[in-house]
């Protein structure tokens, strides 16, 4: 919620949506959820995915532009496309994917990579043509691109970011919904359609083969062609894309993140190799984008310039899965991981509303409104080990918090909200993602908040494993 002069005004959020194979259903579960709440405090003005969280973000977005204040359109479409047209119902599809599923183990089991090279595949069931046509109908099912080409699609719209990688070029690509604003400016009639529905030419707009370039996982598809290039996957480059969402200055971004920040023990089998592998990619530009996110955040506020703070908030999935899943089509695992979605995204807006007081007061560098959240007997711990025999550094009462908070405000401590909340009667328990890279060793972990009333009882600090300890050792003063 944000106040200005004593009076509500509505946030503006925009969200990006990562992609991982069938465990984007969880995505899909997370924005039912978020378009579902008619609360009137936030719009979304903005969606942004890659590979199937583009084609995630795109069934909200299409929704949105159909019945921007109906969010049963959006459940209809999400549910439709993930409920009914991808999971294996059939006795043949089950089949064929249990198949799909111990090959895929198998070949992972011996040596390490799931072995397949879609240009020598050429035969039903497994040519990558005919999944690729099977997928491209479900998504022309659902979104009529010749509406969005059309009239549907105005200036006012939210915005959709599609990634996917240039195979030939080597560059990350982002097809676009609508042109950069200082392009439709100088456009001599701005009400036209062509105005503002393509960035630089049709090729960037949002089309089927842009969904499908954004999820052509190599050893699947082939490379889609559009133009002149050829398009693989966008896990390869921006997942999902979070500097175009950034240039509409949303007040909030909130990320659904399938790939784990961390795990708890090391991958030693091939298969486990590869997958830590491919989340690590996964992570490694959206943490980047997060990190110029923040950059920009300390020069608006160093500098006073007249822009919008841009907070981050995210929504992680918690369910523990290998790497071949990401290829299961069962029903029961699809309509497991949309349940979680929508409970993570459920948790996740009773407890935002919790923390936006210190979520502003933290961004705002202001001890005092900081201090005045926490309760008189607060405590805040450290837990300086990943194991149960951690070593803890406890302060307690106000005058010791104070000191903690403004060393941590020192040290640049971001805080930003994630995952596995808890509501225990009036007791809420949330986990926060904290870094603080001003430090020698940068720290990087969870904080475990603990709310009773609407004022913080308690926060637990752990790392996120053992080579993360000495940066907390050193925010903690130990």
């Amino acid at each position: 919620m944000i106040f200005v002069d004593g009076k509500r005004e509505t946030k503006r959020v925009a969200i990006g949506c990562q992609g991982g194979g069938t465990h984007t259903a969880f995505t899909a579960g997370v924005l039912k959820r978020l378009l579902a709440e008619k609360r009137g405090d936030y719009e979304v003005v903005a969606l942004s995915g890659t590979s199937g969280g583009a084609i995630c973000a795109l069934l909200a977005w299409y929704a949105l532009l159909l019945k921007e204040d109906d969010a049963e359109k959006t459940a209809e479409l999400l549910d439709s496309f993930w409920r009914k047209d991808i999971p294996a119902h059939s006795f043949g599809a089950r089949m064929l994917n249990d198949s799909i599923l111990w090959l895929n183990r198998a070949s992972e089991a011996t040596i390490g990579v799931p072995v397949s090279n879609p240009y020598h595949f050429p035969h039903y069931p497994f040519s990558p043509d005919y999944w690729q046509n099977e997928l491209r109908k479900m998504i022309e099912k659902h979104v009529h691109f010749d509406e969005i080409n059309g009239e549907l699609v105005k200036p006012s719209s939210p915005r959709l970011f599609v990634g996917a990688v240039d195979v030939l070029a080597g560059e990350f690509r982002v097809f676009k919904s609508h042109k950069p604003d200082e392009y439709r400016e100088a456009e001599d009639n701005e009400a036209s359609a062509e105005a503002f529905v393509f960035n630089d030419g049709r090729d960037d707009g949002i089309s089927v083969e842009a969904i499908l370039a954004s999820a052509a996982i190599p050893f699947l598809f082939e490379a889609v062609r559009i133009g002149e290039s050829a398009y693989w996957d966008g896990l390869y480059s921006q997942n999902p894309p979070i500097s175009h969402l950034t240039d509409l200055d949303p007040d909030e971004i909130w990320i659904i993140q399938i790939n784990p920040e961390e795990i708890s023990e090391e991958p030693k089998t091939t298969a486990d190799i590869w997958d830590r592998r491919g989340q690590l990619a996964g992570n490694l530009s959206l943490n980047q984008e997060l990190a110029f996110v923040r950059r920009t955040n300390e020069l608006v506020r160093k500098h006073g310039i007249e822009k919008p703070v841009t907070k981050v908030h995210r929504i992680e999935m918690s369910v523990p899965l290998d790497a071949a899943s990401k290829l299961d089509r069962s029903p029961e695992l699809i309509e497991k991981l949309m349940n979680h979605g929508e409970e993570q995204a459920t948790l996740f807006l009773e407890t935002v509303y919790k923390l936006s007081k210190l979520d502003r007061a933290w961004e705002d560098r202001d001890v005092e409104a900081i201090m005045e959240l926490f309760t008189e007997e607060a405590t805040i711990e450290f837990l300086l080990s990943s194991d149960s025999s951690a070593k803890e550094v406890l302060y307690r009462g106000k005058q010791e918090i104070r000191d903690l908070v403004k060393r941590g405000l020192r040290n640049n401590l971001r805080i930003e909200q994630s995952r596995d909340h808890r509501l225990v009667a009036e007791e809420t328990n949330c986990w926060l993602l904290i870094t603080a890279d001003h430090l020698r060793t940068p720290a990087k972990g969870r904080a475990e908040a603990v709310i009773r009333e609407g004022r913080i009882e308690a926060l637990i600090f752990r790392p996120l494993n053992d080579e993360a300890t000495e940066g907390l050792q050193a925010l903690a003063g130990s």
